[in-house]
């Protein structure tokens, strides 16, 4: 969108207000990744390796956690709900990636879990210039569980990724829809 998808508003909050809200019931420390140290509760983090991408900012939570398991939520999905990733917490047990698959067959990344075991395989890829996040699933060292999301109870519309405005006004009449 050419912004800062952080600073966008939905329905009269930003969209990492709405993320922050719905993590706050299911995690201890929710991380901030890159940009300026703009909300109270979370902790801001600089990537480890500045301009490399998400996978960057995954390796750099996981470095900061003190927890075995990182939950993802990307700020550009705002209508995912706290159930659905309680579900998803709950179907990472015993994984060290796990991650959510829609009906159209596209993987999100950024809304998943990941284990400490994650680290170096993603320390790896970064350095050797890989720095899309779908190549941990390569990493046969990696237990790897990809999820349908009817099989944790998410909806597809959930996950609408905001990446231009017709995205933004789809998430706003999706939510317009909701009771």
């Amino acid at each position: 969108m050419g912004r800062d998808k952080a600073a966008l508003t939905l329905e009269g909050e930003t969209l990492l207000a709405i993320a922050v809200e719905i993590l706050r019931p299911l995690v201890r420390n929710i991380f901030v990744v890159g940009g300026p140290d703009r909300y109270p509760e979370t902790q801001n983090l600089q990537d480890l390796i500045p301009d490399a991408g998400p996978l960057s900012g995954i390796l750099t939570a996981l470095c900061a956690s003190t927890s075995e398991l990182l939950l993802v939520r990307a700020v550009d999905l705002p209508l995912i709900a706290t159930s659905t990733l309680q579900d998803l917490i709950a179907a990472s047990k015993g994984a060290d990636i796990t991650m959510i698959r829609t009906p159209d067959g596209r993987k999100h990344p950024l809304c998943a879990v990941y284990s400490k075991r994650c680290i170096e395989p993603a320390r790896k890829s970064l350095i050797l210039g890989l720095r899309r996040v779908e190549h941990l699933l390569e990493y046969n060292t990696l237990s790897v569980r990809i999820l349908n999301s009817e099989e944790i109870g998410g909806i597809p519309e959930e996950f609408t990724n905001i990446n231009t405005p017709e995205d933004m006004e789809k998430a706003r009449k999706l939510l317009s829809g909701r009771t």
